[in-house]
Order: C-alpha cells, then structure tokens, then sequence
C-alpha cells in the first residue's frame, strides 16, 4: 500500500497473492469429472481417488466427511468472493491511465477465465448431493455458482466500458489538486481477511467520464 496526490492506492501485487492463492486451492475443481468426488487436504482441493467400494470407509476413517467439504467449500469461497469484490472496487478508484489499471483488468480477466473453468466441478459436486435434504449442500453451491457469475457480469460491464474507450482513444486527464471536479475520495478500511488495503470511496472525476 502506498500513499499518493490521489490518497491510498490498491496494491495489485497483494492482490495477485491471494488470488494465486484461491487458484491453488481450487485447481482441481478444473479436472473434476463426473460422479467424482473431492477431498480436502492442506486446506487445498483435490479429487477423491480411493477405489469403488472404499470410499465411504476412508472418506470416514480420515475425517473426509460431507459436513467438512461444506464447511470448506463455504468458507473459501466466502472469502474469495470478497477478493473478487474487492477487484470491483478497486477498479472504480484507478485512474484509467494508470498502469495499475491495465495490471488490475488483466488479473480480473485470469479470474474470470478461472472461474469458467472451475464452475463445471462445483457442478459435477451439487449433482453428488442433490438428494441429500439434511446436508443441503447444493443451496451453498448454488449460492457460490451465483456470487462468481455476479462477479463476470460486472467484469464484463467494466470491461466494455474500458475496451470503447481504448477503441475510441478516449483518454482522461491527470488529476490535479487543484481540480474541484474530482474527489480522491474518503479511505474505508476492509474488515475481511483478505488484503489489508484500504478502499478508496468515490467516484472518478468528470474527465474520466
């Protein structure tokens, strides 16, 4: 985090970390095939490889229980989901001409292209437990498949707006202090646990308009 004429800036390096980070713990999700299940281990996704007939046996005996892939699954993607909205956010508060701006799109663009990827396992996982009514693991699924569309759609909103105005060669001026127009905005501190960095809340200027 570092302090500028526009007040705290995101540190896109954070947070590339703990996207990187959710990446590897959801990795396998991208492989996972149908009727297969998952496991948890090292608080990182892999797929169950335990033979027909053994698995109840050792999903029990090694604690790998439905009850622990829910509670997995709902935290981890409770807090990358916070990630992902931090993104949104962020987006809002960098000036287009900044060079974050190009770093932070390409990270949001990697993300999407993650999730698309990743949505078919947590498929093929809901459709495991669709009849289980006491686990009800298929409404958090649910749940986590629809926070990470949110997530593409306002991608893609922000994304075209960014891609006319490139196309267009429509370029803001640089702030000034000076300037009544624009508000660098009022520092609200994230609560959540993932990067500690302050969000900017304001809207951009006029000129970038």
């Amino acid at each position: 985090m570092s302090v500028s004429n526009e007040g705290i800036e995101y540190d896109i390096k954070d947070i590339k970390i703990h996207s990187d980070k959710y990446h590897y713990k959801f990795e396998e999700l991208k492989n996972l095939s149908e009727g297969k299940k998952i496991n948890i281990w090292s608080d990182t996704i892999y797929i169950d490889s335990s033979m027909y007939g053994t698995q109840w046996f050792l999903r029990k005996a090694s604690g790998q229980g439905r009850e622990v892939v829910k509670k997995y699954l709902t935290k981890n993607f409770e807090d990358y989901n916070q990630l992902l909205s931090m993104m949104i956010a962020a987006e809002g508060t960098i000036r287009y001409i900044d060079d974050r701006y190009k770093q932070l799109i390409e990270l949001m663009e990697a993300n999407k292209q993650f999730i698309n990827i990743i949505i078919p396992g947590l498929e093929h996982t809901r459709e495991i437990y669709k009849d289980d009514d006491d686990l009800l693991l298929t409404d958090v699924i649910n749940n986590i498949i629809s926070n990470l569309d949110s997530y593409i759609k306002s991608y893609d909103k922000l994304k075209f707006v960014y891609d006319t105005r490139e196309e267009n060669k429509i370029m803001p001026k640089s702030y000034n202090l000076t300037d009544n127009r624009s508000d660098p905005g009022t520092c609200i501190p994230l609560i959540f646990g993932v990067p500690n960095i302050i969000n900017m809340n304001r809207q951009r200027s006029i000129s970038e308009l």
